[in-house]
């Protein structure tokens, strides 16, 4: 998000609340409520964007996000080939996949405050360098430790889409309508892992192919993906003041957008950047809802992509292919239809909370839409484990 920035003590303020002293008149949402944040009179500007070009972006941000969990989970349909090829359980063939998700998961803390300094088309470009490598290493390398090593890069090396994904959709939209379009983003995020058990299914069920290819296919999906954003995907932080719609920069042309400088370097990097993520979890609006996260989308989506592909093997004597369609159907279309409905409930509820306060826009409105997926979630794990344990019918 492309917001204000001011140094104190303790580092950089950020703010999009409307400035009341301000001699400029606020631009106005479509129920006549102050824009958070105010937009500049740049066309530059990623808020001035047109409908389907920010949409354009946006596809290819989300698509980015998306490759991540895919490109990590195509071999989990084949967790018994490699199993049987590398002389490990089908348990410790699990790490392959386990693996790249720790370091995904870590690798953020780095990409988003560097991304907020020198862009975010830098970060995605540079670190999608190093995926393409890790992944053909993956594909090339000979002996478990080799290939868990491979691994462990692959997940740095994708994990810049889903770190810094997030913040592409709030440099384009507007707090009252980032609801929506955040749905859209996440629904490419949760739905990688899922739709990948499915094509590593029949990939590794080919004999021609086999697991290995659960490796290159998604190299050279990664890597003509790399080439595509290269040309097509454009720098979205932009600097001005939020309160006010004040530009801070002046970019010379739309074509700068495409090089590695699209963003004026305005600051550098504090060691303050890496470490007030962690001083913000001292707030419970922002330790809890962060909790409910990590655990809503490990307990709801990569426990059953990990168990699921071990248990419905073994279990019921699935193939491969067989495999990642019982782990990949059902949680694409569960995700599918959970993560569009929430963004518009989101926003509706966030509007009804800014009608209620007389038009001081909160964020922290928005997790009323959480208590769904708060009860079903847990109802769905337990439900998944009492199927296994008792062996019954695959549809459970």
């Amino acid at each position: 998000m492309a917001d204000i920035e001011t140094d104190t003590k303790t580092g950089v303020v950020h703010d999009e609340k409307f400035d009341e002293g301000s001699n400029h008149a606020p631009k106005l949402d479509p129920y006549g409520f102050p824009l958070r944040p105010q937009p500049t009179d740049d066309p530059l500007d990623p808020l001035n964007w047109s409908f389907f070009y920010k949409f354009f972006v946006l596809f290819q941000a989300a698509f980015l996000a998306f490759l991540g969990p895919f490109t990590q989970a195509v071999i989990n349909s084949a967790f018994a080939p490699l199993a049987k090829a590398e002389h490990i359980s089908p348990t410790t063939a699990s790490y392959v996949t386990t693996v790249p998700i720790l370091f995904a998961g870590i690798s953020p803390v780095l990409w988003s405050p560097l991304s907020n300094v020198y862009g975010r088309r830098t970060v995605f470009m540079t670190v999608g360098i190093l995926g393409i490598v890790a992944h053909c290493a993956s594909g090339a390398a000979q002996g478990w430790g080799a290939i868990l090593t491979a691994r462990a890069f692959m997940g740095i090396g994708t994990s810049a889409g889903m770190g810094i994904g997030a913040a592409v959709v709030t440099d384009m939209y507007f707090m009252h309508e980032r609801g929506k379009y955040m749905g859209i983003y996440v629904v490419f995020v949760t739905n990688g892992a899922h739709i990948a058990t499915v094509v590593g299914g029949f990939t590794a069920l080919n004999p021609h192919l086999g697991w290995r290819w659960c490796f290159w296919l998604p190299a050279i999906i990664w890597a003509a993906n790399w080439i595509f954003n290269l040309f097509c995907l454009p720098e979205t932080l932009y600097h001005r003041d939020n309160r006010n719609g004040i530009s801070h920069q002046q970019n010379t042309s739309f074509r700068k957008l495409f090089t590695f400088n699209g963003v004026p370097l305005q600051r550098k990097v504090k060691l303050w950047d890496f470490t007030h993520v962690f001083v913000m979890l001292k707030y419970p609006s922002v330790l809890l809802p962060v909790a409910y996260y990590a655990l809503s989308f490990g307990v709801g989506s990569v426990l059953f992509a990990i168990t699921g592909s071990a248990v419905f093997g073994s279990l019921y004597n699935f193939n491969t292919a067989q495999v990642g369609m019982a782990t990949g159907l059902s949680t694409f279309t569960g995700t599918l239809v959970g993560e569009l409905a929430a963004g518009p409930v989101s926003d509706y509820i966030l509007l009804l909370n800014t009608k209620r306060t007389g038009g001081e826009q909160k964020p922290e409105a928005r997790l009323a839409a959480i208590w769904p997926g708060f009860l079903l979630c847990p109802a769905g794990v337990i439900i998944e484990g009492v199927c296994f344990q008792y062996r019954t019918h695959w549809a459970g």
